[in-house]
């Protein structure tokens, strides 16, 4: 794979800081929703979260589905240690 270096774009919605903080909450939002309204179980609603901000990561911040699947994977060995 090489040297993978992934610049991270501040404002990739509309270059707008409003518009990318307004889309960036939604996962955390989902999780929220999910606990507290919806009443589901946590490991689904944090694997719900995880899916929604792997699709924002890639498609709304342009970040490589190769590095969001590398920093997945080190978060769940983070997790478990």
């Amino acid at each position: 794979m090489g040297n993978a270096l992934f610049h991270q774009l501040l404002t990739p919605i509309g270059n707008s800081t409003g518009l990318s903080f307004l889309i960036g909450i939604i996962p955390i939002a989902v999780v929220l929703v999910l606990l507290g309204v919806v009443r589901a179980p946590a490991w689904i609603s944090a694997l719900s979260g995880l899916v929604v901000g792997l699709i924002e990561a890639v498609v709304g911040w342009q970040m490589p589905f190769h590095l969001a699947m590398s920093s997945v994977g080190e978060g769940m060995v983070f997790a478990v240690w």
